[in-house]
């Protein structure tokens, strides 16, 4: 695969660009949207898949993104607020409240649950209705929501699964998985294992099971449940790239390539 050309950043977001520059159309097909370091520095991007082009638009380490249910809304965290920004251009906007890390958009696109300090919250996305949804003893990370908007599912820092309603929750062995994504029909969420696997919880049994030969880190379901990505480091390699999985852990599809890549979310 060639080496990815870079755009411009949007005027609004880069300080020093002409405020002639007009941003790229909404609709360039896939788009991933990720952690990926380039020259040496992290930042947050945005990957046209089909076009081979990409664009930095924020810097950070850790982004965690997460797109809109419509896809034309990316959420990160720049590490010290969770921003949203439309593929329109406009500029992104900060979540109110706090600190938060690792976004995630609740499935009617009206809510975003974030992890902070000391548990796990939600908003929508105009700022009302702030949620404590965890009641842990122990710090959560990475929220996930059910396909009906009514659990989270986050790991802890004991390596444990928290499957929550806000009021009661569940909690499940993991032996120190983690990046638990719920897949959209609802029966398995995804999660890392330490040995570089990737397995699924089954909700209804509450077995771990392999998930064909998937590997890599950060799993990421897109949207019509038919595959997910995961960032893995692939025979041959020279770093961390985005690989493109069916739902039964099968193909396999370098996405990307060269520059590294920590968490990634695909918009289709």
């Amino acid at each position: 695969m060639p080496r990815l050309r870079a755009l411009t950043v949007l005027a609004a977001l880069a300080s020093g660009c002409s405020s002639t520059e007009k941003p790229p159309p909404s609709n360039l097909g896939h788009i991933i949207a990720c952690t990926m370091k380039v020259q040496g520095e992290w930042g947050f991007w945005l990957i046209y898949t089909q076009d081979g082009l990409q664009k930095r638009i924020a810097g950070c380490t850790d982004a965690g993104p997460d797109w809109s249910p419509d896809g034309n809304e990316v959420a990160w965290s720049d590490g010290t607020k969770v921003r949203i920004m439309r593929l329109d251009g406009r500029e992104p906007r900060a979540l109110a409240g706090g600190p938060g890390w690792a976004p995630t958009w609740s499935p009617d696109g009206k809510s975003i649950a974030f992890g902070t300090l000391n548990s796990i919250q939600s908003r929508e996305v105009e700022g009302a209705n702030a949620r404590v949804w965890t009641v842990a003893d122990v710090a959560c990370e990475h929220p996930t929501w059910s396909p009906n908007g009514m659990q989270l599912a986050v790991t802890d820092s004991r390596g444990d699964l928290v499957i929550t309603d806000g009021k009661s929750e569940k909690r499940f062995p993991l032996n120190g998985a983690r990046h638990p994504d719920w897949s959209p029909d609802g029966k398995r969420i995804l999660l890392d294992a330490p040995d570089g696997a990737i397995r699924a919880f089954v909700v209804e049994s509450g077995e771990i099971v392999a998930v064909g030969n998937a590997r890599g880190s950060d799993p990421s379901w897109l949207r019509d449940g038919k595959s997910f990505l995961t960032v893995w480091l692939g025979s041959g390699d020279e770093a961390p790239s985005v690989y493109e999985w069916d739902a039964e852990g099968r193909l396999g599809t370098r996405l990307t390539s060269r520059d590294e890549v920590r968490d990634a979310a695909g918009n289709w």
